[in-house]
């Protein structure tokens, strides 16, 4: 597995954390003054910025990273960062973590995209025939493609509801946003699925076979985005928020000492 080293580079004048990643074994073990386990000196201080610094990262700490099918590591090297640079408060973190959670849910299904890819559909369905008839001519078919429509017309609505609640004051579109994961990875996940059941065997194929339609994006899309029902908080967490959070209704019951 490829590593690779991360670099602070001191040269530079940046303020704040440029960006945010979640990972369950974080380089990080401080509070910018003492270590968990051990107190320690304070690294140094900057006298021209007058600014205190103190270890934040664990030096050459592997951390697992995965893009797409690219597996990798990556580690910091023996660095102080600036106190300042802490996202938030010590001990607010898991209200930095609902944030960037939220916002990532929002993006994880763009309604242009699954409306573009709703024609890209309906043009699959003007080609492909069952003994020469189209199967956009198939009652069957064409209802369920219908139905797919509709979805899809409503979700890019909602889109549009809450993008107008950002750009005016005034309107509450909280539940409006929340439903947005949860909704759009299901759908666009149908619509796939529907791609592949239209084109029959044909919808089996991958990788390099002759008779594979369009690249073979639709069977990719389809695993990939059952993928993104669970990335992100699986569809039955984006439930628990949206009744809990959204609806104020009572809160899921814990089991005692678990």
């Amino acid at each position: 597995m490829e590593r690779y080293e991360l670099i602070l580079d001191e040269e530079q004048d940046i303020d704040g954390v440029q960006a945010i990643s979640l990972v369950s074994d974080p380089a990080i073990e401080s509070n910018f003054i003492a270590l968990n386990k051990d107190k320690i000196q304070l690294a140094a201080v900057n006298d021209e910025k007058r600014i205190l610094m103190g270890a934040a990262l664990i030096p050459n700490k592997s951390i697992y990273r995965r893009d797409g099918n690219l597996e990798y590591e990556v580690f910091f090297t023996d660095v102080t960062i600036p106190k300042e640079n802490i996202v938030g408060k010590r001990g607010e973190g898991w209200a930095v973590a609902n944030a960037t959670l939220g916002h990532e849910r929002g993006s994880l299904a763009n309604p242009n995209a699954m409306m573009n890819r709703l024609n890209e559909l309906i043009s699959r369905m003007k080609e492909e025939n069952i003994d020469g008839v189209r199967l956009i001519d198939i009652p069957v078919y064409r209802d369920k493609l219908i139905t797919i429509q509709s979805k899809v017309t409503a979700f890019q609505s909602n889109s549009l509801r809450v993008l107008s609640s950002k750009l005016n004051k005034n309107q509450d579109s909280k539940l409006a946003g929340m439903i947005q994961k949860l909704v759009g990875t299901e759908l666009r996940h149908e619509l796939e699925g529907f791609a592949v059941d239209i084109m029959g065997e044909m919808g089996t194929l991958y990788e390099d076979s002759p008779h594979l339609r369009d690249g073979g994006s639709w069977q990719f899309l389809y695993m990939y985005y059952l993928g993104l029902i669970i990335g992100g908080g699986t569809s039955q967490i984006q439930k628990n928020i949206i009744s809990e959070r959204g609806l104020g209704m009572p809160r899921e019951p814990k089991v005692q000492g678990v």
